[in-house]
This record gives structure tokens, C-alpha cells and sequence, in this order.
């Protein structure tokens, strides 16, 4: 699998980076997990602080784009992200984890 950043943009307002990305090169859709992985190692992000808005693949084709942020801190993700998008992009354990550190501090 191969991951080309195709646009990144600074949203000062929104304490976040914007980034849009193509993936090539895979024999099935990869999951958000994978596509996690590559962008936190392309561009150096750490993974907690990225949330994966959105994977489009058009039918039939080995190439899907995929709309991600990546936030400054974990205070701005709880302030602009919707519960679920945190969820779907980490998984239920990471999400109580999170809580939970949250909760110690």
C-alpha cells in the first residue's frame, strides 16, 4: 500500500492540519487502521491525534482518497470531533483509555 499526500492545509481556527491523500497499490480496501498507520508514519503525526473522516473508493478501482485530520492536542479533538468519528477511527478501547487519562489528569 502506498500513500501520497495530495493537499494539506493549517486550520489555526479548528487547532487541526488538514489533510487529503491518495492510497495506491492494495489488493483490498484498506481499513482505517492501516490507513492510520501510513499517514501517522508519513507525515510523522502521533496516531492518537488523527481522526480519519473519510475513505472513498470508486467501484472497481485500486485507488480510494481519504480525508483526514490531525489535531494539536487531545483537547481539541474531545472540543470539534463527534464521539463516533473518534470511535470509528480508534476503536471503543482507545476512546475509554483516553477517557480515562483524561479522568487521572
Amino acid at each position: 500500500m502506498k500513500i501520497d499526500i495530495i493537499e494539506e492545509k493549517e486550520n489555526k481556527n479548528l487547532e487541526r492540519k488538514e489533510v487529503k491523500a491518495k492510497i495506491t497499490e492494495f489488493d483490498k480496501t484498506p481499513s482505517r487502521k492501516e490507513i492510520l498507520k501510513m499517514i501517522s508514519a508519513n507525515i510523522g503525526a502521533d496516531e492518537n491525534k488523527i481522526i480519519i473522516d473519510n475513505i472513498k473508493q470508486e467501484f472497481g478501482k485500486k485507488t480510494a482518497m481519504a480525508y483526514v485530520k490531525i489535531y494539536k492536542n487531545m483537547e481539541a479533538i474531545k472540543k470539534y470531533e463527534k464521539e463516533y468519528k473518534v470511535i470509528r477511527s480508534h476503536g471503543k478501547q482507545e476512546e475509554s483509555k483516553k477517557q480515562e487519562e483524561g479522568e487521572s489528569k
